[in-house]
């Protein structure tokens, strides 16, 4: 079953959610589970 799940992180600028994004992205690709990024270009994905 898909699981979908949602953060609120407690700093709100650009370089804080790249950070966490990239981290959590790199979590699930060690867990070898499916990752989607959805970004504004390729560069920022």
């Amino acid at each position: 079953m898909t699981q979908v799940d949602f953060y609120i992180l407690p700093e709100t600028s650009e370089e804080a959610r790249l950070t966490f994004a990239c981290r959590l992205a790199g979590k699930a690709v060690q867990r070898e589970l499916g990752v989607f990024v959805l970004a504004e270009s390729e560069t920022d994905a």
